[in-house]
């Protein structure tokens, strides 16, 4: 698909880089401006899928955090009809509306704000998913079920994620495979790492003032591998 959208835009007087809406701009390019309006409509409802999914996401976790008392309780409360997370849902809301309106009160545009969230949001996603892949052959370990092949697999998953993470930091040096992106994309990786630093240091607190907190979260997920188990056998 990139390579198509660079095939379009060479004979086109707005450079491929510079095109705010370049999907748009090929249906115009191309003699079917009503392809854009199709198009436009896709990215909203995709972006409206993409946004209510992130909510649910962070609903559960700050959930499964406030019944494990990380949070204040009350966003552990479950709907007493709809057995819902609703506070959770609520604050997780209101959390994805601020962030991008605090940034747009500072002038950036819609695009620029969806570029910045998304790349730092990036972060976490490879970070999670390296994390699966280192965890999941030492799983497998436990239950005496790892196999060469899995390992081999997560080798390659680590791999290919470290890719985007290199391009993301980048190398110095004009010529480099992972030239440094420009400011301020050159600045989020350190950003979320001090995030995670921020994080691994409250964890650590709480686990030195609380550590029946962190038993309690043990003990569920062992129950939660004990239940998973079960379904299995049946």
């Amino acid at each position: 698909m990139s390579y198509i959208q660079v095939l379009g835009f060479r004979d086109s007087a707005t450079a491929f880089n510079e095109s705010t809406a370049p999907m748009n701009d090929l249906a115009i390019l191309s003699g079917v401006p009503f392809f854009g309006i199709l198009i436009s409509i896709g990215s909203m409802v995709s972006f409206f899928a993409c946004a209510l999914a992130s909510i649910n996401a962070g609903a559960r976790i700050f959930f499964s955090m406030a019944r494990h008392g990380i949070f204040h309780n009350s966003i552990g409360q479950a709907h007493r009809s709809n057995a819902t997370p609703h506070v959770a849902v609520t604050l997780a809301a209101i959390v994805v509306f601020l962030v991008p309106a605090s940034m747009s009160l500072f002038g950036l545009p819609p695009l620029t704000i969806y570029g910045y969230t998304g790349t730092i949001a990036t972060y976490g996603f490879l970070l999670a998913y390296i994390l699966i892949s280192i965890a999941a052959p030492m799983y497998l370990k436990k239950e005496h079920q790892l196999r060469p092949l899995d390992v081999i697999f997560s080798v390659l998953g680590v791999g290919f994620m470290a890719i985007p993470v290199l391009g993301s930091i980048g190398l110095p040096g004009e010529n480099s495979l992972f030239p440094v992106p420009p400011a301020p994309y050159n600045v989020f990786p350190y950003l979320f790492l001090l995030y995670l630093v921020v994080g691994a240091g409250w964890f650590v607190m709480l686990r030195l003032r609380s550590p029946q907190i962190i038993e309690s979260m043990e003990a569920d997920i062992e129950a939660s591998h004990t239940r998973f188990d079960d379904m299995k056998k049946i």
